[in-house]
C-alpha cells in the first residue's frame, strides 16, 4: 500500500525529478505520505522513498566541493600604530572633570561658616 502510493507520487513528479535529479526535494513525498497514512512508520516510508530514488536516478554523484582557503590577514606595521597612539593621547586637567574638586566660587568666609556649622 505504501509502495503503491510512493510509486504514484514519483509518477506525478516525474518531470521535475528528471529535471532536478538528486537536487529534487524528496521530503515533500514524506510529508505527503504522513497525510495519506497517518500511522505509517516514518523510517519505513523513508527507506521505500530512498529505494525508489535509487531505482530512478541511480547513485548520487560524489560532491567535490573543497574548502576554500581563508585569506591570510595582512600584517600592519607596528611602529606606525604606536606613533598614532602617542599623537591621539590628550591630557585633561582632572580638576575640570571632577565637580567636587572644582572651586564653586564660595568665599573663604562662607566656607568658615559652613565648617563651624557642621
Amino acid at each position: 500500500m505504501i509502495e503503491a502510493d510512493i510509486q504514484k507520487l514519483f509518477s506525478e513528479h516525474a518531470a521535475a525529478i528528471k529535471d532536478q535529479g538528486h537536487d529534487f526535494n524528496f521530503a515533500i513525498f514524506q510529508n505527503r505520505m504522513k497525510d495519506l497514512h497517518q500511522w505509517a512508520d516514518g523510517g519505513l516510508v523513508r527507506t521505500v522513498i530512498e529505494k525508489k530514488k535509487l531505482d530512478v536516478l541511480g547513485e548520487a554523484p560524489a560532491k567535490t566541493e573543497a574548502k576554500k582557503p581563508k585569506p591570510k590577514p595582512v600584517a600592519k606595521p607596528v611602529a606606525a600604530t604606536e606613533e598614532k597612539k602617542e599623537e591621539e593621547e590628550v591630557t585633561f586637567d582632572i580638576t575640570k572633570l571632577v565637580s567636587r574638586d572644582v572651586d564653586a566660587g564660595n568665599s573663604a568666609e562662607l566656607l568658615e561658616k559652613h565648617r563651624a556649622f557642621t
